[in-house]
């Protein structure tokens, strides 16, 4: 099955050279589609135990109202497994459904957030389709609605955000960390601004590297059991490493931030979306570093938050010439990213 997600993502590199052309225009919503429909099945349909989630989804799937089912799943999944057993008594008709709703949503938010469709979607690929909607996939219906919400958001369209959170909320409770972006706006960013959103990335450091705990502080309500839990795990060595600050995934998103912060004016001018996006990919990173004493926090949402790297990476496209060595630049960096998650989310076992 890795064999064929590679053949695709090579099929959509190749097509994104056709895509600026009057032949491509013309066929790319197709192709978009195809490759939606594709990856979809792919995610629905794929063998219980192929990645590292999908045993114990088939476990809750099947004991939906166990007590530890109930503590650690959101009721949207529980309810799902128990009555999409009446039609289909398989795990798989659940897939089908996060597949659709996380795939879709994230596909149709390329189309309206970016005039190219094809270099985001390799992003996608690489990224987030393996980590979420093939892994992860309550988070994925999660991300997939934030990404659907930017434009709203950007049109300060705040009671559809509210909605379309609250929704999310229902799907993955780390949602609710979206709802303080209410405070974001679309502006154009200033010089002082752009220089204060880079500050996000040493002021992340300082906190990280001092010790802070904000578990000790910030009051998590109705998420702090499931926050003891992880605490508990993580000192007992259970809840998996420290994160690294100075990975090079994490490296490269840190410099993709800062070249498309100094390379602003330019990406503006194709892409009015990009203040708002950048203002949440800076939070994304800052989260990651600063939440770092839970790694389990710390990569949930600066995940859920990272999701706008879709659209923000695709954007090196309009700032570096001829078109075809930035559409390479742009699938280099996609495949790098799935090499890597494909090997670290054990899809090669």
């Amino acid at each position: 099955m890795i064999i064929l997600l590679i053949t695709i993502y090579l099929f959509v590199f190749l097509f994104s050279m056709l895509e600026d052309t009057e032949q491509g225009v013309k066929y790319r919503r197709y192709v978009f589609i195809g490759i939606g429909l594709v990856l979809i099945s792919f995610a629905a349909f794929r063998p219980i135990g192929f990645d590292n989630d999908s045993e114990q989804y088939e476990l809750n799937f099947y004991h939906y109202d166990s007590p530890n089912v109930i503590l650690f799943v959101e009721f949207t999944y529980r309810w799902l497994s128990r009555y999409l057993s009446y039609i289909v008594n398989d795990v798989h008709i659940v897939f089908l459904f996060y597949a659709i709703l996380g795939i879709s949503l994230k596909l149709e938010a390329i189309k309206k957030l970016s005039s190219i469709w094809m270099l985001p979607l390799l992003v996608y690929m690489g990224n987030y389709y393996i980590l979420q909607d093939l892994t992860q996939i309550r988070a994925g219906v999660a991300s997939g609605i934030l990404l659907a919400s930017i434009v709203p958001l950007a049109d300060n369209d705040k009671r559809k955000c509210i909605f379309m959170w609250l929704i999310a909320f229902c799907f993955h409770y780390s949602s609710i960390i979206l709802f303080p972006l209410l405070l974001l706006d679309n502006k154009n960013l200033t010089v002082k601004y752009r220089v204060a959103l880079a500050m996000l990335i040493p002021a992340g450091y300082v906190i990280f590297f001092s010790g802070i705990d904000f578990l000790t502080i910030l009051p998590f309500g109705f998420a702090q059991d499931k926050i003891n839990v992880y605490q508990s795990l993580k000192d007992k060595g259970i809840a998996g490493e420290d994160i690294n600050v100075f990975g090079w995934v994490f490296l490269v998103k840190v410099m993709i931030y800062l070249y498309t912060l100094f390379m602003y004016e330019t990406v503006y001018a194709y892409n009015k979306y990009i203040p708002i996006l950048l203002k949440i990919m800076g939070l994304s990173i800052f989260l990651f570093l600063a939440l770092g004493q839970l790694p389990v926090l710390s990569f949930r949402l600066s995940e859920l938050y990272g999701v706008v790297d879709i659209i923000i990476f695709a954007n090196i496209y309009y700032t570096v010439k001829p078109a075809f060595v930035s559409k390479i630049i742009v699938a280099i960096i996609g495949f790098s990213m799935l090499a890597i998650n494909v090997f670290y989310t054990g899809l090669l076992k």
